[in-house]
């Protein structure tokens, strides 16, 4: 049987449409250089360094998961009665920080042991840290039209506009809200605005020509160990240890070992963390300073919908 695999955080291609916008029509903040960046270290002890502005207008972790679990519940409820049974994931904490990937921290990696793949369900956790606690829900083919609400009654019962994902975000959201933020897609739920502009601020960071020489200082120091690389992601990317969703947990050459461990060291040479924090940081308070009603907004309705699945929750 088909089936569709859908994420409460938006497309990875939505975003990347969103960036190219992003960054061909803002300019860089240039007072300060690289130099004047946090020194962030690739291991485990610098964790507690990965924060960034717009972490102060988001809920805390505890309250993203009580959202998805309400979420969860909401949706599998909503889609037994009409006489389908959806499976959702269970909802549990990630262990690593939620700006890791985005900071290109290696911290949590151990890559002494198991180079760039990590422990088991290693990239699932990971990406559930960035997404917020968020995981993906496989939803069959013959459940979509309900799901999605395509078709305006399944089995002789009215399906909610939007589906049950829109009662879903309704509830949480105490009705329909609309929040517009200058140059973002309206069709994109207000909820997720601030996942779009931090990735926004990372992508314009990455273009940034202080971060793009720290990633040729990072180059540099690869060569000198022995390892031709120019950027991180082709390392971690190599295709002889390219394991692809399954590959977390299972043991390592000694090539990806020795790579690895030479990539966190040259990361450290270089701040690479450090820098692209900075580089975030800058974009980010940007952002903040130009559309801080706007964002304060969604930071309200963020709070509501913790409120809201506390209630959901309790009532069960």
């Amino acid at each position: 049987m088909k089936q569709r695999r859908v994420s409460s955080v938006l497309p990875a291609t939505v975003i990347s449409l969103l960036l190219l916008v992003s960054a061909a029509c803002t300019t860089a903040p240039k007072a300060e250089t690289a130099a004047d960046a946090p020194v962030i270290t690739q291991g485990a002890g610098s964790a507690g360094l990965l924060a960034l502005p717009l972490d102060a207008y988001e809920l805390p972790d505890e309250d993203y998961l009580q959202v998805q679990r309400a979420t969860m519940h909401s949706l599998r409820d909503c889609m037994a009665s009409f006489g389908l049974t959806l499976s959702v994931p269970e909802v549990s904490a990630s262990r690593y920080p939620r700006h890791a990937t985005a900071l290109g921290w290696l911290g949590a990696h151990e890559v002494e042991r198991y180079g760039y793949r990590g422990p088991a369900n290693f990239a699932d956790d990971m990406a559930a840290a960035a997404r917020r606690g968020s995981r993906p829900i496989v939803v069959p083919e013959d459940q979509i039209a309900v799901f999605e609400g395509s078709v305006p009654r399944f089995r002789g019962e009215t399906v909610p506009e939007g589906g049950c994902d829109g009662k879903t975000r309704r509830t949480l959201n105490g009705g329909e809200v609309s929040i517009p933020i200058d140059g973002l897609d309206s069709t994109v739920p207000p909820e997720r605005w601030l996942h779009v502009l931090g990735a926004q601020a990372g992508d314009r960071a990455r273009s940034d020509a202080r971060f793009s020489s720290t990633v040729r200082s990072w180059s540099e120091c690869m060569r000198d160990r022995g390892f031709r690389y120019q950027n991180p992601d082709q390392a971690m990317s190599d295709p002889r240890w390219s394991t692809g969703e399954d590959g977390a947990g299972q043991s390592p050459s000694r090539d990806e070992i020795e790579t690895a461990v030479a990539d966190r060291d040259c990361r450290d040479r270089a701040n690479f963390s450090g820098v692209a924090k900075f580089l975030m940081a800058q974009y980010e308070n940007e952002m903040i300073n130009s559309q801080g009603h706007r964002i304060r907004e969604v930071s309200d309705l963020l709070k509501t919908r913790a409120m809201n699945s506390s209630r959901i929750l309790s009532a069960r």
